[in-house]
């Protein structure tokens, strides 16, 4: 894995510029997977402490270091960027950074996708409409899924309709084999009849959110699952 670092200890934490929105956008307009953000221990005494962050896309790994995370998190988007500009100007393109598998770590925050929630059931917020170039992309994605799914048939194949299917498990399963990843959010309030409620958020192009219920959080997550594997479906259905 090809690795460089970046400093900005010396740079304010919200200097010019966003550098981890323009990966991610960088990341989205050409379908790559998202850029993986991990942060090591932190270092120094309390009064100049140092954090550490690396970030992941495809086989290339670059670090930023800075006195808070996000200052961290900047520096390693900001080497990356940078990075990949050199790339570019070298002419190896995005073939090159899609070698090798990684997951992502773009998804929304617990609190992020508790408040969208809320918001939608309480009408404060609407679903965007994607743009026509939005659509695109988004049908370039689900093709390439599409794609993958031909040669294993784990999406259409997948039968939801059989008793004691592990839904969870066989979702797990095909998002391992399309490179996405799913997170479950559980819901503390019950639904109006009683059941125990929770989210899946799925890290496709859009992400998706899926809800589910039932008796326990273990049926939640179990129909949360199976209404994902449903959207899929509708999704590649040529």
């Amino acid at each position: 894995m090809i690795s460089t670092s970046f400093d900005t200890s010396k740079n304010d934490e919200d200097g010019p510029g966003n550098p981890v929105g323009e990966l991610q956008e960088f990341t989205q307009k050409r379908l790559l997977k998202p850029p993986v953000y991990e942060f090591s221990s932190d270092m120094g005494p309390p009064h100049a402490r140092e954090f550490s962050c690396s970030v992941k896309l495809g086989k290339y790994s670059e670090k930023g270091t800075g006195r808070s995370k996000k200052e961290a998190k900047r520096a390693a988007a900001l080497a990356m960027l940078t990075h990949i500009r050199s790339l570019t100007q070298d002419g190896e393109e995005q073939a090159v950074i899609e070698e090798e598998e990684e997951e992502d770590d773009i998804l929304l925050s617990a609190t992020e996708l508790r408040q969208s929630y809320t918001a939608l059931k309480e009408g404060k917020k609407r679903v965007p409409i994607p743009a026509a170039k939005q659509n695109k992309e988004i049908q370039q994605f689900y093709n390439k899924i599409a794609k993958v799914d031909k040669k294993n048939g784990k999406i259409k194949n997948a039968s939801l309709t059989a008793p004691s299917t592990n839904y969870c498990q066989m979702l797990q399963e095909i998002a391992e084999a399309q490179r996405f990843e799913v997170n479950y959010l559980d819901i503390e309030e019950t639904s109006h009849s009683g059941l125990r409620q929770c989210l899946v958020q799925l890290s496709t192009l859009p992400v998706a959110v899926l809800h589910g219920s039932g008796q326990n959080i273990y049926d939640a997550h179990a129909h949360a699952a199976h209404n994902a594997l449903q959207y899929l479906k509708l999704m590649i259905k040529s």
